[in-house]
């Protein structure tokens, strides 16, 4: 057991969803638990979906990937 008090952070979450589902992991992460995206290597589909930072139409600046991949570890997966 680690020191973290919230509701689930004893759980480790594979996220194996894509745009539709990622926010359930969001607030996972949120009350606690590890959370560990698997992405492809072109990266998620969710990443081109804006709107942008700075409206510069690239995968790394989409907010509503940002938005809804916080409190996540992420890896790749080919």
């Amino acid at each position: 057991m680690n020191d973290d008090q919230r509701a689930l952070s004893d759980i480790t979450i594979l996220d194996l969803c894509d745009e539709k589902g990622q926010l359930m992991g969001k607030l996972m992460g949120d009350m606690g638990a590890r959370v560990i995206k698997i992405e492809p290597p072109s990266g998620a589909r969710a990443r081109s979906i804006g709107p942008f930072l700075n409206d510069e139409d690239d995968p790394e600046y989409s907010l509503y990937f940002w938005a809804n991949n916080t409190s996540k570890e992420s890896i790749t997966l080919n």
